[in-house]
Parts: structure tokens; sequence; C-alpha cells
């Protein structure tokens, strides 16, 4: 299923190696999120479909947001903006959508030590996943290479930069190994 989903599109265009190491990081991610992503109180019910779906609070679609910020970058870094990036220029973020995910990226370590004082690692998924759902939102309505000036370009990549790296962080957290394309 996750071959399908995921990483069939790579055959022939990544080496086998590549391949089987994504497909085993994507099955180990998707089963370590499902699990913890319930409160350890209660029973855990073993649900591949849903635990490995592309929408939704899993382990994929967490992995999946992080890839798309390298992505991102290495499109800039590739050249394929329409101009080379400035300097950040934060006043330049004003859509709610991006104050929204500001306000969620600081409280990252408030999250986490919540986890940590009831020894309960859901509320971290539910962070994950509420970054990345503000990611792909803000994503599909922004084309970072497409910024019009360099200071644009600058400024949402290192907001894209900046959410990457929280989901990287917050997905290792979890014990869940990124992957850099997907």
């Amino acid at each position: 299923h996750l071959m399908e989903e995921y990483l069939s599109k790579y055959e022939g265009k990544w080496a086998p190696e590549e391949i089987e190491e994504a497909k085993r990081q994507l099955a180990v991610g998707t089963i370590k999120y499902g699990m913890l992503n319930h409160d350890v109180s209660k029973d855990v019910v073993f649900e591949m479909d849903k635990w490995s779906a592309k929408t939704g609070t899993t382990g994929p679609y967490n992995m999946y947001a992080y890839t798309r910020s390298v992505g991102i970058k290495r499109q800039v870094d590739e050249g394929k903006s329409k101009c080379k990036p400035g300097k950040v220029d934060p006043s330049i973020l004003k859509a709610q959508v991006e104050r929204d995910i500001l306000i969620h990226i600081g409280s990252f370590w408030t999250v986490v030590n919540d986890c940590v004082a009831k020894n309960n690692p859901s509320a971290l998924c539910g962070y994950v996943f509420n970054l990345s759902k503000y990611f792909n939102g803000w994503y599909e309505n922004t084309h970072v290479a497409g910024s019009e000036t360099p200071d644009e370009l600058a400024t949402r990549l290192a907001l894209s930069q900046a959410i990457g790296k929280t989901i990287k962080a917050s997905l290792n957290l979890l014990g869940i190994t990124t992957l850099e394309k997907m």
C-alpha cells in the first residue's frame, strides 16, 4: 500500500536501495505515528488504511509536509524561482495564515514540555499535524518560487524552512525519521 501510494512513481528514477530505504522509513513512520497519536491510557487499534492515509493526522501526511519544505528550498537553490533571494523582511508576512503559523511554531516548546510532564506524546502528534495542515494550506495558496521580489522570496523561503525544521524536530522527537524526497 505505501509503495503504491507514495513511491511507485519513482521506480526507474531513484536507485532501488533509495526506494527500499524510503519505503522502510515511511512504514516505520506510519506505525510509530499511528501508535503515538493516541492517549497512552487507551488501547491502540491498528488500522493500517487509516494510519497510512495521505490526508489527516497520519505519519505520511506529516512526513510529506516536511518533504515539501525541502522541495521548496531545492527549487530555489536550483534557480527555479523568478528571482534570487534578498533579505528576510517579516513585515511581508501579512496573511492571517502566516501569523497563525508563526504563533503555532512559537508554541513548540510549550507542547513538548507538556508532553514530557504528562508522559504522553499524543499532543505532539496533534501539534505537528496542525502545523503540517497550516503549511499545506499556505503552500497551496503561496507559490514561494514565484515570489515577485527578492525580499518576498527570502521571507517566504525562511518561513517555509522554519516550518520544515519544526516539523522535522517534532517527528524526530516522536522517533520518526524524515525523508528528503517522497
